[in-house]
């Protein structure tokens, strides 16, 4: 206890809370999931994510930047792989958000289960607003002075993004991704070594 009350950056307690596994209030731990993802297998999107999650406290505006391009850049891979078809990565982070919902079957449509609707809707609607929140109210194009300067917006970015992250690539790579290469078994070493 007397070593973390010594601990003057409130930032640092909080990486060593969610990098244990400790409940941080307004905080989700689909945090510490998609980190553990990205780190393993998109380590683009995770360096970027990480200095969203280091910046919540100190700097508010670029945590939700961060955040923004940490979704961008895994909607862009997504649009790299030939399976999702006609998706260019290279359009805007709405209109490859648009074009995977429609692939994975998740955009809404007249003809669908109405809650399924209701959360492509919603899907769609939450990074639209995190792409106004970094166009409008963050430096992220230069000239702008931020004006969100509460944490608490940038723990709700970041926590958006971290669910939404976590739905597209856990569904890409259960239905699209090729199969990871499966981990080979830990030595036993109770067995006899040959010399």
């Amino acid at each position: 206890y007397e070593t973390l009350t010594n601990i003057e950056s409130d930032e640092l307690i909080l990486k060593i809370a969610i990098d244990l596994g400790i409940e941080v209030p307004g905080l989700i731990y689909g945090i510490a999931e998609i980190k553990g993802m990205l780190s393993a297998r998109y380590d683009d999107a995770y360096a970027v994510f990480e200095n969203a999650v280091n910046k919540i406290y100190s700097e508010p505006s670029t945590a939700i930047s961060m955040a923004y391009s940490a979704l961008e850049k895994i909607i862009k891979r997504i649009c790299e792989d030939p399976k999702i078809e006609n998706c260019d990565p290279k359009h805007a982070l709405e209109k490859s958000m648009r074009h995977i919902l429609k692939v994975f079957n998740y955009y809404p449509d007249e003809n669908m289960n109405e809650n399924i609707r209701n959360i492509g809707s919603g899907l769609l609607t939450v990074t639209q607003a995190i792409g106004n929140l970094r166009s409008n109210h963050t430096p992220a194009h230069g000239g702008l002075s931020p004006d969100i300067d509460d944490p608490i917006y940038a723990m709700l970015v970041v926590n958006a993004v971290s669910t939404i992250g976590l739905f597209l690539l856990n569904f890409y790579e259960k239905k699209y991704a090729p199969p990871q290469q499966p981990t080979p078994p830990p030595l036993d070493l109770d067995d006899e070594i040959p010399f």
